[in-house]
């Protein structure tokens, strides 16, 4: 088990409503260099490969929301970035927004 977060435009991650389509985020991960479309686990993810080349991640759409699982810091800003992108805002498990890796509330 691990802790996610959620990049959604949902007042709550755990409500309806509100998707990003599964069109938006291809449109998105197709243009940023950053990421390999598909990932590795198909369709649905994105792996991205930090430009400090320390590790690679992924990103999932599902739901109508773009998900991760325990995140590096450096991601959780990568992810801020794409919210702003995508008129979305990144929330974690328990309701907290984040606005950078070490600002949330």
């Amino acid at each position: 088990m691990g802790y996610e977060l959620h990049l959604t435009r949902r007042t709550l991650w755990f409500d309806e409503g509100n998707d990003i389509t599964k069109e938006e985020f291809v449109d998105y991960v197709k243009s940023d260099p950053e990421f390999s479309y598909p990932g590795q686990c198909g369709e649905d993810y994105a792996d991205w490969k930090s430009p400090t080349g320390r590790y690679i991640t992924w990103l999932c759409w599902t739901n109508g929301q773009l998900i991760t699982k325990n995140p590096e810091a450096e991601f959780v800003d990568k992810m801020v970035m794409i919210a702003t992108k995508l008129n979305a805002k990144v929330q974690g498990d328990d309701g907290e927004t984040y606005q950078s890796s070490s600002v949330y509330g």
